[in-house]
């Protein structure tokens, strides 16, 4: 009705495109499986938004911390 259908399909698909998750964690901190927990995070987002197109950017800010990037393209 009123075309709002296609206005939310439209603005899911452009979200989709923007989305980017950033993981940060100090490098003191002992985090023992935040390699699983990323590989995990991956296919979540990957199931979730039907796209294969995932891009994982592991980022360093500085000395103290470590950042992970995942961005997705629909």
């Amino acid at each position: 009705m009123f075309g709002l259908g296609k206005y939310k399909e439209k603005s899911a698909s452009c979200a989709k495109k923007r989305l980017m998750l950033t993981l940060s964690k100090e490098r003191t901190a002992n985090i023992p499986h935040f390699d699983e927990m990323v590989d995990e995070l991956v296919a979540v987002v990957k199931k979730y938004t039907k796209s294969d197109a995932v891009e994982v950017k592991k980022a360093e800010r500085d000395y103290y911390s470590k950042t992970l990037e995942i961005t997705i393209d629909a």
